[in-house]
């Protein structure tokens, strides 16, 4: 096998490959070393072995991949608010880009957060550079901000509906999973 492939230097059938890749990336939750071990019948250093790396190759190509189409895009702070403090945009918490990619029937596709420094239009900008592709339409809620986006068309009429369903529903989950 190829060096620096999921299957470089493993001794294990390629079929127990293709049900490792299979489990990893159908678990919501995640899957363990141990129960990966247990269900692929191998040695929990195997596994785990196995484990790091299909992760690490979905990973590289989560990165490298461009969100087109359409895509609902909003931002939202982590942490708790300090007593006396601002809430929303001008809060000190930390503050994050989240966007969703959506296919014609309105089902979501794929999701990208990133930690950005302020809601600004720089900022957005730069989400946009590195994850969108040039032409896609970004559905957003309105912020003077996403206007002067360049190089995507920018519609905040879906905003007035509360049609952001999904990016909402994954900065829910985000959150509930922080706490």
């Amino acid at each position: 096998m190829a060096s620096g492939t999921v299957k470089h230097r493993t001794h294990s059938p390629l079929t127990v490959l293709f049900w490792a890749i299979y489990l990893c990336a159908t678990d919501k939750r995640g899957i363990s070393a141990k129960v990966y071990a247990r269900q692929l019948d191998l040695p929990y250093e195997s596994a785990w072995y196995l484990l790091v790396r299909i992760r690490s190759a979905m990973h590289e190509h989560a990165q490298n991949y461009l969100i087109e189409g359409i895509r609902e895009m909003d931002e939202s702070y982590m942490g708790a608010t300090k007593h006396g403090k601002k809430r929303g945009r001008g809060t000190e918490r930390e503050k994050m880009a989240v966007a969703v990619s959506k296919d014609a029937e309105d089902h979501p596709l794929f999701l990208r957060l990133q930690i950005i420094p302020d809601v600004t239009a720089k900022s957005l900008q730069n989400v946009v550079d590195t994850h969108v592709k040039p032409g896609s339409v970004i559905e957003c809620d309105g912020n003077i901000s996403y206007p002067k986006l360049n190089n995507v068309t920018v519609d905040a009429s879906k905003y007035q509906n509360d049609d952001l369903k999904w990016v909402h529903i994954a900065i829910g989950f985000f959150i509930a999973f922080l706490l």
